[in-house]
């Protein structure tokens, strides 16, 4: 019988944990002067935003919450987007996205054909669908010979292009900025099945 997953609040967690306002809203990582709900979602969208930046080494300046995607004639909103510059990130341009991130709450499994769709809408050459509970699920943008989505080891790291993803040399690595978070996925993948059927998962 599987064991339930590890139940951990990311408010707690890193070295730069998340934070609430004296209303007990959380105070935004990427504009401080912005206070959120206290949501289960909102909690893994500030987790992850920090991974991005402490981990992967993105500024912030190139990052946005709710990033606006248009499809059609419709207005959508990304839960993160880096883009390509700070230019592009100030003026929210969809034309220059490198990465799109669906957060959901842990609970919640759906979300992956939506991320689809604003990649394809997009620029974005790929993206991130994480709920903190299950294994984080990476794709990659292919162009040719037709458009699709590959499913991907991660995402590059800042400076990095994404055929680099994976191979690191040992001065290349860096450790997480939040070692109990790191083992708490690693720990809700293992635990995710059946003891016959566990497979370890990469949980960067």
């Amino acid at each position: 019988m599987a064991q339930a997953a590890l139940a951990v609040s990311p408010v707690t967690l890193g070295i730069d944990p998340i934070r609430l306002n004296a209303d007990g809203k959380i105070i935004d990582f990427l504009n401080p002067s912005v206070a959120r709900p206290n949501t289960p979602e909102e909690r893994v969208r500030q987790a992850f935003g920090r991974k991005l930046h402490f981990d992967y080494g993105y500024p912030t300046e190139l990052m946005a919450f709710e990033a606006p995607i248009s499809i059609g004639s419709e207005e959508k909103r990304a839960d993160i987007a880096i883009y390509l510059s700070k230019r592009a990130a100030t003026q929210r341009d969809q034309s220059a996205i490198r990465v799109i991130i669906e957060t959901k709450a842990p609970t919640i499994k759906k979300g992956v054909a939506q991320l689809q769709s604003y990649i394809f809408a997009s620029s974005a050459q790929g993206g991130v669908w994480i709920n903190e509970t299950d294994a984080p699920k990476y794709f990659r943008r292919v162009d040719v010979p037709d458009t699709r989505l590959d499913e991907w080891p991660n995402i590059p790291r800042y400076g990095e292009e994404w055929d680099g993803v994976g191979r690191h040399d040992k001065a290349q690595l860096r450790p997480p900025h939040d070692l109990v978070e790191t083992f708490r996925r690693c720990h809700n993948a293992r635990w995710a099945s059946t003891p016959k059927t566990w497979q370890w998962t990469w949980c960067g």
